[in-house]
């Protein structure tokens, strides 16, 4: 039985969710709608072991998108975010041992070979290989991102920023290594590598990341994502004093208080959508494959 066979048995999602179907002009393939049937369960999961554990999160960047733009996906998105404040993100980590098959608790704590600053919630019976990442062993199956939130100060947030993207590509890099297959600006970048052991990088990045949640701040961001600047990683702490429930596909999900102003910081005018040519295609360095366990994928 497949993932979405089970899905679909659960009644966590009818049949007729799999249809492909035409949403704001874009067209969605079965197969994507089968990558959201994944997600979907993982989130219901996900929220599910959040409640019964006492655990706070937040639906963040795209996938807060998309609740409020689409009450669900980005139809040209296929992947999910959520934000947990640091402690709650630290007690979700640490319980990686109580969570069943096939669902699992992703961190470098739990995971040898796994080198990135964030946490993932993976199903173990899919496939979503990071091209660059192939030859690595650990777990590669369809995940939600999950992002701790700290407190945050403007002091210096330049120069720390750019070094957290700086650490971050030393372990983006080192995870390249020994993959016979690198475009060459992999290759160039392995060339340059500092030589520092990952779990050195990390334990920096965490030190440069909760630096001020000792103290009280009216901010908050997401500071170990350097994808984006920080001023859109960056936002009012009160926004996340509470949560609201919304619609996110045939579920409802947990969303800050202060969504709109959230969205603002990080998209502007977030209702307007994107040019056609900029709908989607940032994730091309995935195989995904919701039919397959990522330890019977063949490259």
């Amino acid at each position: 039985m497949t993932e979405c066979e089970r899905i679909v048995k659960e009644k966590i999602l009818p049949e007729s969710f799999f249809e492909p179907e035409e949403r704001n002009g874009f067209f969605v393939d079965a197969n994507r709608k089968k990558t959201w049937a994944i997600l979907i369960d993982l989130l219901v999961r996900f929220d599910r072991f959040c409640n019964d554990n006492h655990l706070n999160y937040f639906l963040i960047f795209g996938s807060l998108l998309g609740a409020v733009r689409h009450k669900g996906f980005i139809p040209w998105d296929d992947d999910v975010d959520i934000v947990m404040p640091r402690d709650d993100y630290n007690k979700f980590t640490s319980l990686a041992g109580k969570i069943d098959r096939p669902y699992c608790i992703q961190s470098y704590l739990n995971e040898s070979d796994f080198f990135l600053s964030f946490a993932k919630f993976r199903n173990v019976n899919t496939t979503c290989i990071s091209k660059p990442f192939s030859h690595r062993k650990f777990n590669q199956g369809i995940a939600l991102d999950i992002f701790p939130l700290d407190n945050f100060e403007n002091q210096g947030a330049q120069e720390r920023f750019d070094r957290i993207k700086w650490l971050n590509m030393q372990n983006s890099t080192y995870m390249r290594m020994g993959n016979p297959y690198l475009d060459a600006s992999s290759q160039e970048r392995i060339k340059q590598h500092s030589g520092r052991a990952p779990l050195d990088v990390l334990q920096e990045i965490e030190s440069l990341v909760t630096q001020f949640n000792n103290k009280e701040t009216d901010k908050v961001g997401v500071n170990a994502l350097t994808i984006y600047s920080f001023e859109k990683n960056t936002w009012l702490k009160r926004d996340f004093d509470s949560f609201d429930l919304m619609e996110f596909e045939c579920c409802r999900f947990r969303v800050p208080c202060g969504f709109e102003d959230v969205l603002t910081t990080t998209y502007g005018d977030y209702m307007q959508f994107p040019p056609v040519e900029k709908r989607g295609g940032w994730h091309n360095n995935l195989i995904i494959d919701p039919d397959t366990p990522f330890s019977e994928y063949k490259i």
